[in-house]
């Protein structure tokens, strides 16, 4: 991944505000104390995979630092399945 793209991801990920952080961000899930990524996995690549959803914890409590993780494991994940 291009450095250029990680800052774009950042910086879209990381403004703060009171309006932006009180909407869902995609593919985090909080639990308990800390901030976890959280993705489905496709019907028709379950049974390949064995689960129905992926999920690691991203070890923070801190929300403008778990942002920013999410969307690179979401590019990391997404990776080998786009051009």
């Amino acid at each position: 991944m291009s450095v250029g793209f990680y800052v774009l991801l950042h910086k879209s990920a990381t403004k703060h505000s009171r309006r932006s952080m009180s909407r869902k961000i995609p593919y985090l899930q909080r639990r308990g104390d800390t901030f976890s990524f959280r993705i489905a996995i496709p019907d028709e690549l379950q049974e390949v995979i064995g689960k129905r959803e992926f999920t690691k914890t991203l070890e923070t409590g801190d929300k403008s630092v778990a942002i920013p993780g999410i969307f690179m494991l979401a590019v990391e994940l997404w990776q080998p399945f786009g051009s």
